[in-house]
């Protein structure tokens, strides 16, 4: 049940990064603040989602689950106070983090389906 709830968040994560890129792509530069900020805090509400319910026997699954928690989290404020202070630079390291955790998403979700393939 723990890994039906888990790979929820996972894609709900996926689902707000690739929203929140998605829209910068179509509005080529051209962002509205409170609409970006709007989806960068969706990027950190699927990460405080994954916080606490999930706990595992493997050691391995659960630090990696615990570190993409907390860094999806940071990412995401990160984000989102780069946006509401008007930093661009700021903004480029929290965009950057976010796609960064995407990728642990395909991972984690892999080795939740009993794939060892590759690492997070």
């Amino acid at each position: 049940m723990a890994d039906r709830g888990a790979r929820e968040v996972l894609v709900h994560y996926a689902v707000a990064a690739e929203n929140l890129f998605d829209y910068i792509d179509r509005m080529q530069g051209h962002v509205e603040t409170p609409t970006r900020a709007g989806h960068c805090t969706d990027v950190t509400r699927a990460a405080r989602d994954g916080q606490g319910f999930f706990r595992v026997d493997n050691p391995w699954m659960q630090s990696r689950w615990d570190g993409f928690v907390e860094a999806a989290g940071q990412a995401g404020a990160h984000c989102t106070r780069a946006i509401m202070d008007l930093d661009d630079e700021a903004l480029r390291i929290g965009l950057s983090e976010i796609q960064t955790q995407h990728r642990v998403v395909g991972c984690l979700h892999a080795r939740l389906r009993g794939s060892t393939d590759g690492t997070c």
